[in-house]
């Protein structure tokens, strides 16, 4: 089964691939009407929309989604219930496809519900405590963005019309930067993508690479010319800040999986910075090559933990190059790729955006602490890299030495396809832009590797003394935002039990139900009262007659 669909799904992905590239040569774009409404000049009608960014994103997806079928063979052989996996894995897919297609409220509004709730179904697909915490605040925090699409819906029927191809600039849109953050993860709304890692590692390469969170994205992407230049300023300093710490956070954090979950919401804050200056196909290039060497990090993520029989902590690791030298070699691109490493998939995308700042206007405390968190970016990979290289095998009691080739294999074509794909895109669409800086700004991109190294000295040194524990406490546990929201959490649902006591079980239920016990006391007294007070009566006349 899982053969199948992968076949069908990646057949389907190098058919859209062709399609998007002739449309992209041709500047072709095809739309399709269906009016299923129309009542008093307001009609109800959704649009597909296919141009060659969606077909290329839908393209990227399947591809995606048909490797992680196969690596899923091996990775869930173990798992009872492999149906209702495929079909969990199939209706995401399915609730992706409605909101890249169609740039229609309605249709958003189903494929946006349906990633929500579904992510959480493959969140808590474990089954534990801590996968049904995770999930719970999962929901709740992609609630918010929900519960702003159904305003924005609302607000939005003034106009007759729902697609986003018709809306104007306004004020109200406000709410749109409030459901795009909620599920990109963007500040405040970041902790849930770190507690998500709980799901299996084929969810988390799908939903967290390429898909769920990359989602809000796409969707800003799709309407940034409505936004007003103070909505984007405000966007800009929460995604620099969301990258800023988030990259920061990465570079003390010992669990491997949420190392790589960091990463993401530090790749997704620099998609966001982008989009603030309005350059779609940019963040578009690199949202595609993150998609794929993200990925691809996820399952080699995924199959260290499956050799270390569930075991995450990167302390312990130092040994792959003696076990998995395929393993080890991917994995070592992967990471390099996302630091933007000389001709490997991420450069072509992140040297031009390092390059493309130079030569905007943005202030320099924005810049600086842009160019430090690329450099925070290259520390963590690093480290990474030097803890998988150094040490001995003492760690080999521990592991599980069994081959899983259907793994292999997938990560391999993944592997080949973010090796051409970084290129062929950077030629096709990027290329022809003249881009003009000076050597000493060429030299501080540069300076950013160097400048990494540097700061991974440092982390080691902090990491192995313990010199401000307070320190270190507060940067891995995103500054006390996860206390902070432990704690609102806990307001908002001691709220909600005492709104639904007083509102759902209101007048009819709670309410009167009080009210007809306390008057059964009150009868049950009172009749105990009368009935009291009959035998004393009773017992008066009986002395009375025979007195």
């Amino acid at each position: 089964m899982y053969f199948i669909i992968s076949f069908f799904f990646f057949f389907f992905s190098l058919l859209g691939v062709l399609i998007s590239l002739i449309m992209s040569m041709t500047s072709s774009i095809y739309m399709s009407f269906w009016e299923f409404i129309f009542f008093n000049s307001f009609k109800m009608e959704y649009l597909i929309l296919f141009d060659w960014i969606s077909v290329m994103f839908m393209s990227v997806v399947f591809m995606i989604f048909s490797m992680i079928m196969v690596y899923s063979y091996d990775y869930m052989s173990g798992y009872l219930f492999n149906m209702r996996f495929i079909m969990l894995m199939g209706l995401f897919l399915l609730s992706m496809i409605f909101m890249i297609l169609s740039p229609n409220l309605i249709s958003i509004m189903l494929g946006w519900d349906g990633l929500g709730l579904i992510s959480y179904s493959l969140i808590i697909l474990n089954q534990n405590k801590i996968s049904y915490n995770s999930g719970m605040i999962t929901l709740m925090m992609n609630r918010v963005g929900d519960i702003f699409l159904l305003v924005l819906i609302g607000f939005f029927l003034k106009n007759g019309s729902w697609n986003i191809i018709e809306f104007y600039k306004d004020s109200f849109l406000m709410m749109f930067l409030v459901i795009v953050m909620s599920k990109s993860a963007q500040y405040p709304f970041s902790i849930w993508l770190p507690l998500a890692m709980t799901a299996p590692t084929p969810v988390s390469a799908l939903v967290h690479s390429s898909t769920l969170v990359t989602a809000g994205v796409y969707f800003l992407m799709r309407g940034i010319e409505l936004m007003e230049e103070w909505m984007l300023g405000g966007l800009m300093i929460l995604s620099l800040f969301t990258m800023f710490y988030s990259s920061l956070m990465a570079n003390f954090e010992n669990d491997m999986k949420k190392v790589v979950a960091l990463s993401t919401l530090s790749q997704l804050g620099l998609m966001m910075f982008i989009l603030c200056f309005k350059h779609k196909i940019l963040c578009f290039f690199h949202l595609v090559t993150h998609a794929f060497f993200k990925s691809l990090l996820f399952m080699c993520v995924g199959y260290i933990m499956h050799l270390m029989m569930g075991f995450q902590d990167i302390r312990y690791m130092k040994f792959l190059h003696k076990i998995n030298p395929m393993l080890l070699m991917m994995m070592i691109y992967s990471l390099l790729s996302m630091c933007g490493f000389f001709f490997l998939s991420g450069f072509y995308s992140k040297d031009l955006i390092l390059e493309y700042f130079f030569m905007s206007k943005v202030s320099y405390f924005y810049l600086i602490i842009f160019y430090v968190s690329c450099m925070f970016t290259v520390s963590y990979s690093l480290r990474l890299i030097i803890l998988m290289l150094m040490g001995n095998t003492k760690n080999l009691i521990m592991m599980s030495l069994t081959d899983y080739n259907m793994k292999l294999y997938s990560m391999i074509v993944l592997w080949l396809m973010s090796l051409i794909l970084g290129s062929l895109m950077g030629w096709m669409f990027i290329s022809g832009k003249v881009i003009i800086i000076f050597g000493w700004e060429k030299m501080m991109i540069l300076m950013i590797l160097v400048l990494g190294m540097i700061f991974l000295g440092v982390v080691i040194k902090l990491s192995n003394t313990m010199l401000f524990p307070k320190s270190y406490y507060f940067v891995s546990s995103m500054w006390f935002l996860d206390l902070i929201l432990n704690i609102y959490v806990n307001k908002v649902v001691n709220y909600m039990k005492l709104e639904f006591m007083f509102f759902e079980k209101g007048w009819g239920e709670y309410m009167l139900i009080n009210w007809v016990n306390e008057f059964e006391k009150i009868v049950f007294y009172m009749n105990f009262l009368i009935k009291k007070v009959a035998f004393i009566l009773l017992i008066f006349v009986i002395i009375m007659l025979f007195y």
